[in-house]
């Protein structure tokens, strides 16, 4: 029968276990923005955790272009969201 040094057992476990959390590569965030071929499909989620869905619409550009407004996406900081991931 063989016969398991519980000691070894939990030091090599403790170093394994330390070894893959240093050398496991963080995870990217990846943003995926709204286009028309995807209006509908995905939904997103805004950084006040805020779910939504686009809806495509095609229209004509109106003559007045002060009428036409920019609509700006949030900024978003990979750093912070990376930041979920890590214990430090």
């Amino acid at each position: 029968m063989l016969k398991l040094n519980i000691y070894y057992f939990v030091i090599s476990l403790t170093v394994g276990l330390l070894f893959a959390y240093l050398f496991t590569p963080q995870p990217e965030v990846i943003i995926k923005y709204p286009t028309p071929e995807n209006a509908g499909k995905v939904v997103y989620k805004d950084v006040n955790d805020v779910c939504y869905k686009y809806k495509a619409n095609e229209v004509s550009c109106p003559a007045d272009k002060s009428k036409i407004v920019d609509n700006y996406l949030q900024e978003v900081d990979n750093a912070k969201l990376n930041k979920k991931f890590t214990l430090f």
